[in-house]
């Protein structure tokens, strides 16, 4: 099945050309990389694909009801949010009720009753799993507490905190520019597995080779 393509696309800067003629297609479970020198247009071709630029020729396509997930190099959020507000999307459900629990266990006075609402909404939803696969990622990406600003943290801490909501909202097609900046070895090698899975389908800008080599097809 094929996710996304483009056709015959081109985009200018100052008067040059950064690409012409660029056609590309992704299929389900292909893992695609773009590699090249700073400033050939690397990343503007991912804004192009996710939809963010617009290309001066050609035209993009993304098929009905495929999720995009976009990594960027520079994400930008408001600062007085906390890493939990910006982890967790409220208008996802399970999400937003697993943000709960995570407040609920993260502060010693919350009432009884409203950790067994919690517990009870998590049981209806079957939440556990996605609250698994949530400590997993920020344990993993070393994700700081989720109670802190987003404003006080580092460039690393914030680019970490990004990559974990881009995971956690399991999007079809995940693009991502840069994947393994601020990673520590371990988490490089923790993503690594975690995107060499069969079921992602991935195109990315990395100057990383060996992690390129172990995860594109």
């Amino acid at each position: 099945m094929n996710y996304l393509s483009a056709e015959l696309i081109a985009k200018t800067y100052n008067d040059r050309w950064l690409f012409k003629d660029v056609s590309l297609g992704i299929q389900q479970g292909e893992k695609l990389a773009l590699v090249g020198n700073n400033g050939v247009g690397k990343s503007t071709l991912l804004k192009i694909l996710t939809g963010e630029v617009q290309p001066d020729i050609g035209k993009v396509s993304v098929r009905n009801g495929i999720r995009l997930g976009f990594l960027t190099q520079q994400p930008s959020v408001d600062g007085e949010l906390t890493v939990k507000d910006v982890l967790f999307s409220d208008s996802n459900e399970v999400a937003k009720v697993v943000k709960e629990y995570e407040d609920c266990i993260h502060h010693p006075d919350t009432s009884p009753e409203r950790m067994q609402a919690v517990l009870e909404k998590m049981e209806e939803l079957k939440a556990w799993d996605y609250e698994n696969k949530v400590h997993e990622i920020i344990e993993k990406l070393g994700v700081p507490d989720i109670d802190k600003k987003f404003g006080e943290l580092s460039g690393g801490q914030k680019k970490r905190i990004f990559l974990a909501q881009l995971l956690l909202l399991e999007p079809d097609l995940i693009i991502m520019d840069e994947p393994t900046n601020h990673l520590d070895l371990t988490a490089i090698e923790w993503l690594e597995n975690y995107l060499s899975g069969q079921s992602i389908t991935l195109i990315m800008v990395t100057h990383d080779r060996y992690f390129l080599d172990n995860v594109v097809t």
